[in-house]
């Protein structure tokens, strides 16, 4: 556990070869980045914003963009979604 109270291994990728790909919101809930409230808002945001998901995490504060972008190292390695990284401005 680090000072946020993070698991660094829950960050690590993962081979998921016999489960479906975890999309990002699933990722961030289930590394405990974000709580299920803090998702939905998030989501709510993102329908009414047309803003990506990594963006409004990272703006309001609740997931730092280093943690973020290794989340999104994680989804490309495990060929999830691709994601481009275009002057520290992650999109999803």
């Amino acid at each position: 556990m680090n000072s946020m109270g993070l698991n660094p291994s829950s960050l690590e990728p993962k081979p998921h070869a016999s489960r479906p790909a975890q999309r990002l919101g699933e990722r961030l809930l289930a590394a405990g980045l974000v709580s299920r409230f803090q998702l939905e808002m998030a989501l709510q945001e993102q329908l009414s914003t047309k803003k990506r998901l990594g963006e409004i995490v990272v703006a309001k504060g609740w997931v730092p963009y280093a943690v973020l972008e290794k989340i999104a190292a994680g989804m490309i390695h495990n060929g999830t979604k691709p994601v481009r990284s275009v002057k520290n401005k992650i999109t999803f």
